[in-house]
Protein backbone atom coordinates (compact mmCIF):
# COMPACT_ATOMS: atom_id res chain seq x y z
CA UNK A 1 0.00 0.00 0.00
CA UNK A 2 2.97 1.99 1.04
CA UNK A 3 4.70 1.71 -2.47
CA UNK A 4 1.22 2.71 -4.41
CA UNK A 5 1.00 5.87 -2.58
CA UNK A 6 4.87 6.29 -3.23
CA UNK A 7 3.86 5.34 -7.15
CA UNK A 8 0.70 7.63 -7.36
CA UNK A 9 2.65 10.65 -6.08
CA UNK A 10 5.45 10.35 -8.62
CA UNK A 11 2.41 9.72 -11.07
CA UNK A 12 1.46 13.39 -9.93
CA UNK A 13 4.45 14.96 -9.36
CA UNK A 14 5.61 13.97 -12.79
CA UNK A 15 2.18 14.97 -14.77
CA UNK A 16 2.61 18.29 -13.05
CA UNK A 17 6.21 18.78 -13.74
CA UNK A 18 5.60 17.50 -17.34
CA UNK A 19 2.43 19.73 -17.81
CA UNK A 20 4.08 22.70 -16.18
CA UNK A 21 7.05 22.15 -18.97
CA UNK A 22 4.87 21.34 -22.35
CA UNK A 23 2.30 24.43 -21.64
CA UNK A 24 5.39 26.66 -21.16
CA UNK A 25 4.82 30.61 -20.75
CA UNK A 26 4.29 32.80 -23.70
CA UNK A 27 6.97 34.64 -25.00
CA UNK A 28 7.33 38.13 -25.97
CA UNK A 29 10.15 38.89 -28.51
CA UNK A 30 11.21 42.31 -28.84
CA UNK A 31 13.85 44.18 -31.51
CA UNK A 32 14.59 47.41 -32.58
CA UNK A 33 12.07 48.58 -35.38
CA UNK A 34 13.72 51.89 -36.19
CA UNK A 35 16.86 53.48 -35.02
CA UNK A 36 16.02 56.91 -35.11
CA UNK A 37 18.37 59.06 -33.52
CA UNK A 38 15.63 60.88 -31.75
CA UNK A 39 15.15 61.56 -27.85
CA UNK A 40 11.20 60.27 -28.35
CA UNK A 41 8.53 60.82 -26.24
CA UNK A 42 5.67 59.41 -29.01
CA UNK A 43 5.08 57.25 -31.86
CA UNK A 44 2.32 57.67 -33.57
CA UNK A 45 1.02 55.80 -36.59
CA UNK A 46 -1.59 57.70 -39.04
CA UNK A 47 -2.33 55.22 -41.26
CA UNK A 48 -0.09 55.81 -43.84
CA UNK A 49 3.42 57.17 -42.26
CA UNK A 50 4.87 57.06 -38.65
CA UNK A 51 5.23 60.68 -36.17
CA UNK A 52 8.23 60.35 -34.08
CA UNK A 53 8.09 63.51 -31.30
CA UNK A 54 11.32 64.58 -30.39
CA UNK A 55 11.96 64.82 -26.28
CA UNK A 56 12.23 68.93 -25.80
CA UNK A 57 13.05 70.09 -29.27
CA UNK A 58 9.33 69.65 -30.00
CA UNK A 59 10.45 68.34 -33.31
CA UNK A 60 8.21 66.01 -35.16
CA UNK A 61 9.69 63.82 -37.80
CA UNK A 62 7.72 61.52 -40.25
CA UNK A 63 8.95 57.80 -42.22
CA UNK A 64 7.38 55.29 -44.36
CA UNK A 65 5.82 52.30 -43.01
CA UNK A 66 9.37 50.78 -42.67
CA UNK A 67 9.59 53.38 -39.78
CA UNK A 68 13.44 55.00 -41.73
CA UNK A 69 14.68 57.08 -43.60
CA UNK A 70 12.94 59.85 -41.00
CA UNK A 71 12.51 63.83 -42.56
CA UNK A 72 11.45 66.55 -40.87
CA UNK A 73 7.82 67.01 -40.69
CA UNK A 74 6.59 69.69 -38.10
CA UNK A 75 7.66 71.89 -35.20
CA UNK A 76 6.04 73.08 -31.92
CA UNK A 77 7.77 75.58 -29.76
CA UNK A 78 10.41 74.11 -27.42
CA UNK A 79 9.15 72.50 -24.41
CA UNK A 80 11.02 70.68 -21.39
CA UNK A 81 10.03 67.81 -21.00
CA UNK A 82 7.45 65.22 -22.91
CA UNK A 83 4.67 65.95 -25.68
CA UNK A 84 2.30 62.80 -26.22
CA UNK A 85 0.02 63.23 -29.48
CA UNK A 86 -2.91 61.53 -31.00
CA UNK A 87 -3.99 61.56 -34.61
CA UNK A 88 -7.33 62.97 -35.04
CA UNK A 89 -10.00 59.93 -36.17
CA UNK A 90 -11.42 62.10 -39.12
CA UNK A 91 -14.90 62.13 -37.38
CA UNK A 92 -17.38 64.21 -35.16
CA UNK A 93 -15.90 67.39 -36.53
CA UNK A 94 -11.95 66.71 -36.50
CA UNK A 95 -10.56 67.05 -39.90
CA UNK A 96 -8.91 63.21 -41.27
CA UNK A 97 -5.19 63.33 -41.10
CA UNK A 98 -5.15 66.44 -38.40
CA UNK A 99 -2.68 65.36 -35.36
CA UNK A 100 -3.08 66.78 -32.19
CA UNK A 101 -0.63 67.31 -29.37
CA UNK A 102 -0.26 68.01 -25.92
CA UNK A 103 2.37 69.72 -24.77
CA UNK A 104 4.15 70.01 -21.15
CA UNK A 105 3.15 73.70 -20.89
CA UNK A 106 -0.96 72.45 -21.09
CA UNK A 107 -1.20 73.79 -24.41
CA UNK A 108 -2.68 71.16 -27.26
CA UNK A 109 -1.57 71.79 -30.25
CA UNK A 110 -3.15 71.12 -34.10
CA UNK A 111 -1.04 70.11 -36.40
CA UNK A 112 -2.13 69.64 -40.82
CA UNK A 113 -2.21 66.68 -42.28
CA UNK A 114 1.00 68.04 -44.42
CA UNK A 115 3.03 69.13 -41.18
CA UNK A 116 3.13 72.95 -42.61
CA UNK A 117 0.52 74.22 -39.99
CA UNK A 118 0.79 74.17 -36.61
CA UNK A 119 -1.70 75.98 -34.19
CA UNK A 120 -3.03 76.39 -30.69
CA UNK A 121 -6.03 74.55 -30.41
CA UNK A 122 -6.78 74.71 -26.43
CA UNK A 123 -5.29 75.52 -23.60
CA UNK A 124 -5.98 73.57 -20.88
CA UNK A 125 -6.86 75.43 -17.36
CA UNK A 126 -3.65 74.93 -15.79
CA UNK A 127 -0.50 76.78 -15.66
CA UNK A 128 2.09 74.01 -13.49
CA UNK A 129 4.07 71.65 -15.90
CA UNK A 130 2.27 68.45 -17.23
CA UNK A 131 3.13 64.95 -17.59
CA UNK A 132 -0.38 64.58 -19.30
CA UNK A 133 -2.12 62.52 -22.16
CA UNK A 134 -4.30 63.03 -24.87
CA UNK A 135 -6.74 60.45 -26.77
CA UNK A 136 -10.10 60.49 -28.95
CA UNK A 137 -13.07 59.19 -27.98
CA UNK A 138 -13.87 56.72 -30.47
CA UNK A 139 -17.16 54.89 -29.05
CA UNK A 140 -19.16 57.93 -28.10
CA UNK A 141 -18.45 57.66 -23.88
CA UNK A 142 -17.57 61.19 -23.51
CA UNK A 143 -19.87 62.47 -27.18
CA UNK A 144 -16.77 61.66 -29.51
CA UNK A 145 -14.60 64.44 -27.94
CA UNK A 146 -10.73 65.07 -27.36
CA UNK A 147 -9.89 63.87 -24.54
CA UNK A 148 -6.65 65.44 -22.33
CA UNK A 149 -5.79 63.99 -19.24
CA UNK A 150 -3.04 65.89 -16.78
CA UNK A 151 -0.73 64.76 -13.70
CA UNK A 152 -2.31 67.98 -12.36
CA UNK A 153 -4.73 66.90 -9.26
CA UNK A 154 -5.62 63.97 -12.23
CA UNK A 155 -7.66 66.07 -14.44
CA UNK A 156 -9.30 64.56 -17.54
CA UNK A 157 -10.54 68.06 -19.83
CA UNK A 158 -12.89 67.29 -23.03
CA UNK A 159 -13.03 68.97 -26.07
CA UNK A 160 -15.34 68.89 -28.17
CA UNK A 161 -15.19 70.54 -31.92
CA UNK A 162 -18.74 71.88 -31.68
CA UNK A 163 -18.47 73.64 -28.45
CA UNK A 164 -15.05 74.95 -29.81
CA UNK A 165 -16.06 76.13 -32.99
CA UNK A 166 -18.58 78.07 -31.55
CA UNK A 167 -16.30 80.35 -28.80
Amino acid sequence: MRSLGMVTAALVLAAVVTTAAGAGVPTVHFRVFARTGLRLTDIVWTGRQFLYVDNTTNRVAAAGSSGMPLRPFAQMPRQVEETRCSPSPGAHGFAAGDLYCHSPDNKIYRISPDGKTVTVFAVLPHSPRSDGALTFDTVGAFGYALLAATDFAHNVHTFFYERLRKQ
